[in-house]
This record gives C-alpha cells, sequence and structure tokens, in this order.
C-alpha cells in the first residue's frame, strides 16, 4: 500500500453519536445502567445546546456501560451493527473509504468511543482495522464504566497514526486523516491530507484558513458507489 486513510466513528463516519444509535437496541437488552443511560439521553440534548462539553459527555457515555458483561455486549453490538449502525453510516465518507479502498489503501477507525462500538466495521466495511478508547474490565468480566487513559483522540490518536504509517513504511504526507472535531487537531495536522468532515465551528475555520478540505456528509461525487 502507498496511502493510508484514517477516519474518526462519531460523527465522521456516521453521522451522529454511535451512543444515540445504539442507545435503544443496547437498553433494551440490558446492557446499559439504567440511570447513567438516562443520564447520557438528558445531556445529550444540553450538549447539542452548547451547555455541557465533549469531554463530560463521553465520560458519561463510558459510564453508561458499568456493570454490563462484555462478552455479551461485544457480541450484541456486532449482531445489531448492520441494521442500527450501518444506515447511520456519511454517504460521502462512505464514499471515500470504498475509493481508498479500490486503491489499496490501508483504512484504519480510529475512535475515542469503546473499541467494540466501531468494532464491527472490520467485518462490515472490511476496513484494515479498528483502534477505540480501551475500558477497565472488573475480574468477574463486567465493566467498570470507567476509560482507561489516554483516550482515542487528541495526540493520542496522531501517536496511532505515526505508529501504523511507520510500521507499514508509508510517509505521513501520503496519508489522509478524516475527522468533524477540534478533538482530532493534532492527528489532522500530522497527515499531508487533513480533511474535515462536516466539522464543527472551530475546525471549519481551521479548515479556511489552512486550506485543508471541507467534505459535507452528502458531497457524493457523481458516479460514486
Amino acid at each position: 500500500m502507498s496511502e493510508l486513510a484514517f477516519f474518526d466513528f462519531d460523527k465522521t463516519l456516521v453521522r451522529k453519536e454511535s451512543g444515540e444509535l445504539i442507545a435503544v437496541p443496547v437498553g433494551l437488552r440490558g446492557l446499559v445502567h439504567p440511570w447513567q443511560g438516562a443520564r447520557f439521553i438528558g445531556l445529550g440534548l444540553l450538549y447539542k445546546m452548547g451547555r455541557v462539553s465533549r469531554e463530560e459527555m463521553q465520560y458519561v457515555g463510558y459510564a453508561t456501560y458499568r456493570g454490563g458483561r462484555l462478552d455479551r455486549l461485544i457480541e450484541t453490538l456486532d449482531a445489531i451493527w448492520e441494521r442500527w449502525i450501518e444506515p447511520g453510516l456519511s454517504p460521502a465518507v462512505l464514499a471515500r473509504l470504498r475509493l481508498h479502498q479500490s486503491n489499496n489503501d490501508g483504512t484504519y477507525v480510529l475512535t475515542a468511543s469503546p473499541t467494540y462500538v466501531a468494532a464491527p466495521a472490520k467485518r462490515v466495511l472490511g476496513v484494515d482495522g479498528v483502534i477505540g478508547t480501551r475500558m477497565e474490565v472488573r475480574d468477574d468480566g463486567r465493566l467498570s464504566g470507567v476509560p482507561i487513559e489516554p483516550l482515542m483522540q487528541g495526540e493520542e490518536k496522531a501517536r496511532v497514526v505515526r505508529e501504523i504509517a511507520n510500521a507499514h513504511g508509508v510517509d505521513l504526507a501520503d496519508c489522509w486523516g478524516y475527522s468533524d472535531s477540534m478533538a482530532d487537531m493534532e492527528m489532522l495536522d500530522v497527515v499531508g491530507h487533513p480533511v474535515a468532515v462536516d466539522p464543527d465551528p472551530e475546525l471549519r475555520e481551521l479548515a479556511r484558513s489552512r486550506g485543508w478540505e471541507v467534505l459535507g456528509h452528502d458531497d457524493i461525487p457523481a458516479g460514486a458507489k
């Protein structure tokens, strides 16, 4: 492979936050903590209004999995992916993923969400790897609801990009990065082809000032599948 492409997951490869898409099927199966799940939904509304930080939303989201069995959660998420996650994929970003794959580029999903939420992308979409935030697992096989630092964002995501590129002998100038958020600025800054996907206002302004490509979720080239 001569190039690599790295995709953020929430609000990039997937139009929305993945937690919103899986809340119903996971909740109905009793795989999330009821009180934390309700809190996550409530904070989600405040987050959209700009009254709750992204970081606070993340940690409440991790906490919703407290007490759930990891093996059952992984099995369930894999089973529901085509019905609940796949319809929410971004048409434009999916088209870019397929283009990279047709060019035999390496494709990776890097996400601050728990790895197991995005892991089925390897089976369903054929990406080469999925790396997300790791979660603490208790001795009884149940999740503590606490992430293992560092989260897969910011400088940690940039570090992983450099590590994978080095392992494949690919120059960073020949790497692509796709994200919607300033939380991934370090990743976008380190690759030769940064793409801001339906970006938040701050990232949109940064992309404009640096001449980075801005891609809307529905910006599909004619003839693309």
